[in-house]
Parts: structure tokens; sequence; C-alpha cells
């Protein structure tokens, strides 16, 4: 079984105006294309209602750092009261939404992903060792790039969103 650390958690997003949500999930579609991570979407829902559409998209990207070592992202991105209107930029029509947007970041290390190290029990006890004290500098690199990973996604994302707000 691997072992999870968590390294961010909690840390949140909220904005609330107009934005674009498909150009907001390819920018961060962009983002971890580039920075190397495979997508999993966990779960995209959408309900609309009087109030306007509620959104909820849970995304678990991940990625592969050496064959003991794996970064997960998870992102729950939530669109509260949401509105399409169409607004005039440039000259050219586009559709917009007016709503609120809350996304969440949590990051996890994650150790020994593929369970080799727990087949034995001296296998275990000789992981529980190579952790404390040979693999604890790797350890300690990988989740301040972990953190570095996720401080610049949630950047993209509110530059993104805030270009958004003079338009």
């Amino acid at each position: 079984m691997a072992e999870r650390t968590t390294i961010i958690d909690g840390e949140k997003i909220s904005y609330k105006g107009l934005f674009d949500f498909k150009e907001l999930y390819n920018v961060v579609d962009a983002y971890l294309w580039q920075k190397g991570f495979d997508k999993r979407v966990r779960k995209n829902e959408e309900q609309v209602s009087t109030d306007g559409k509620y959104v909820n998209v849970i995304m678990q990207p991940w990625k592969k750092i050496t064959d003991y070592i794996k970064h997960e992202i998870k992102m729950v991105i939530t669109v509260h009261h949401a509105k399409d209107e169409i607004r005039e930029i440039d000259g050219i029509k586009k559709k917009l939404t007016n709503g609120v947007v809350e996304i969440t970041f949590y990051g996890y290390l994650v150790t020994d992903y593929e369970g080799r190290w727990e087949q034995r029990a001296e296998y275990f006890f000789l992981r529980t060792i190579f952790d404390t004290f040979i693999y604890k500098m790797q350890n300690q690199s990988s989740a301040g790039t972990l953190k570095n990973d996720v401080k610049m996604l949630k950047g993209e994302i509110e530059s993104f969103l805030n270009l958004h707000r003079f338009t």
C-alpha cells in the first residue's frame, strides 16, 4: 500500500464576476501538459436551477517522479450561481459566464505507489529505514517541487481570472 503524505492542504482561490469557463479549463490543461502531469478527472457534474448553473469538477492529475515517488494534485473546482452572458470584446461577441468560482488545491507526495516494499515484513522495515535516512533528502526535494508546481498553477489561474476583471 502506498504511503501518501499531504504537502498542501486546502489552499483556495475565490473569484466572483465574469469569466470564460472553457478557457479556464484550457489554462489548467495547458499547465498540466507543460509540467508533464497525466490528467485524471474524478468527477464532472453540472446542475441547472433557477438560481443559475452549479458546476463541480474534481481533477486529480499525477506525475511519476521516480519508480518510488509520485506527485498528485487534487483540484476541486466549484462554480455557483453561474449565468451565461454575451459580451462584446474588441468588436467580437463572446459568451462569458457570470458567477462565483472556488478552486481548492491539495498536494500529495505518494511513495511506494506500486507496493513493492510491503510484500514481506522485512521489506517494510527496510523501507522505513530507507525513508528515514537514505531517501530523506530526495523526499524533501520532491515535496518542494510539488509545492512549487501547485503554487505556479495557482498563480496561472489567478492571473487568468484577474484578466477578466477588466472586461
